[in-house]
């Protein structure tokens, strides 16, 4: 028997936002490949989300991929508010 360690996943701290005050279907953004380049679904997502904290800010989805230079300050910015504003430590202890 190999003495080392063979865990993949191990304890941790981790930043998620408070979801008694932020609403976890609108945080959660998740795309199927099949949907990725389809600008509709991007569409809606943006309405379904509106104005919440998001993954969605935080992505280029690839519909997008032609607009990166004008999107990237806007993630940068959306990755900054939810560092210091939404994510809080959920420790494992």
């Amino acid at each position: 028997m190999n003495s080392r360690n063979t865990d993949c996943f191990v304890s941790s701290d981790i930043l998620l936002p408070d979801f008694n005050e932020v609403d976890g279907k609108k945080w959660a953004v998740i795309a199927c490949d099949q949907f990725t380049s389809e600008k509709e679904y991007w569409e809606r997502a943006s309405e379904f989300v509106e104005s919440s904290p998001s993954t969605l800010s935080m992505m280029i989805p690839e519909v997008y991929l032609s607009e990166t230079k004008e999107r990237i300050p806007l993630v940068h910015k959306a990755m900054e508010e939810c560092f210091h504003n939404v994510l809080k430590e959920h420790s494992n202890s």
